[in-house]
């Protein structure tokens, strides 16, 4: 079994980057959640070492120095692992603590367009389309040229957002003929319903508590990671 777990996680993680061979399929949004610095850092290593792809962190809260200073330790032990981190919103922390990239709670131009001009063009820069504003979450859909890849959410009933109203399958499936960017589902996500996210066209999920929550982040990540593969191996299986 172990095996074929680990052929499957190889099989995700060699064809399936994107155009800057960033690895989406397991991204893992790491809040404080009443965790210390050290707690945070343990559980999200733990995660990484479990199959993580990519980690986010919201340090929005906490003073510039602090969030630079926690971002620059955790880049540094996230580099053996060749992981990225994303800082949510903060261009100016992201470029001070040398993280790989930005990520925005909605879709707007001239704040992306400041993230890649501050960050460079190797920067992974991303936003969310939510149904909080469905219209402002279709243009940036429809029209964005700078961002690398767009998390739709929440696409499940999700304690996260609990006063959104999920864009469900059909609304995954419509988002994905909207635009060439890799679609990362985010909202609700579980190991039950993975497979079904993946099979009908997320490039990746976006985790919170599957991990956050976990007694056993890594075992968790992994069990993600095979039901990602699974649905992967399934959608090419399909394919004439």
């Amino acid at each position: 079994m172990k095996y074929i777990t680990f052929i499957l996680c190889f099989f995700v993680k060699t064809f399936f980057l994107s155009a800057h061979n960033v690895d989406y399929s397991l991204y893992f949004v790491a809040l404080r959640d009443g965790l210390s610095q050290e707690q945070l850092t343990e559980k999200i290593i733990e995660a990484v070492q479990g199959g993580v792809t990519i980690v986010q962190i919201d340090e929005h809260e906490r003073p510039y120095e602090t969030a630079v200073a926690f971002a620059k330790n955790l880049n540094a032990r996230l580099a053996p692992y060749n992981v990225p981190l994303i800082i949510n919103g903060q261009i100016d922390v992201a470029k001070a603590s040398g993280a790989q990239g930005v990520h925005f709670l909605r879709y707007d131009p001239d704040l992306l367009q400041e993230a890649r001009s501050t960050l460079g063009q190797d920067a992974i820069i991303g936003f969310s389309a939510t149904t909080h504003n469905r219209t402002l979450a279709l243009q940036g859909l429809e029209n964005d040229t700078i961002a690398d890849y767009i998390s739709l959410g929440p696409l499940f009933p999700s304690v996260t957002y609990p006063n959104l109203s999920p864009w469900d399958i059909a609304g995954l499936e419509h988002a994905r003929n909207l635009t060439n960017k890799p679609p990362l589902a985010v909202g609700g996500i579980r190991l039950s319903n993975t497979f079904e996210a993946v099979t009908h066209g997320a490039d990746g999920i976006v985790v919170v508590s599957s991990i956050l929550k976990a007694e056993n982040p890594a075992s968790s990540a992994r069990s993600l990671l095979t039901e990602i593969a699974s649905a992967r191996t399934s959608n090419l299986c399909k394919k004439p």
